[in-house]
């Protein structure tokens, strides 16, 4: 959940609505993977059977799963900051950047 606090800090692109979707994708993510919502077995049989393989050994440790989660939460807010509308020049002076 942190992924985006920490982005923000190094891009000045972030914008609110990427902050904000980056931190729940991180948390939701976060909640299936260690919970064990979601399993690597299910990719038993399938071309990406390693993978599935891979995870299911990994998810198991709450640091593999906020790795993961941090990942898609940087890449979740990367992606929606880059398709809404930018903080205005004003603003980011005001806070600094």
């Amino acid at each position: 959940m942190m992924g985006p606090l920490v982005f923000s800090s190094l891009w000045g692109g972030v914008t609110r609505a990427g902050a904000l979707a980056g931190f729940w994708v991180g948390a939701i993510s976060f909640i299936l993977i260690h919970g064990e919502i979601i399993q690597g077995q299910w990719l038993t049989g399938t071309p990406l059977q390693d993978f599935g393989n891979w995870f299911a050994f990994y998810a198991k440790s709450p640091y593999s799963a906020a790795s993961i989660g941090g990942g898609l939460s940087v890449l979740t807010c990367f992606v929606v900051s880059k398709l809404t509308k930018p903080l205005s020049a004003e603003h980011l002076s005001r806070v600094g950047v």
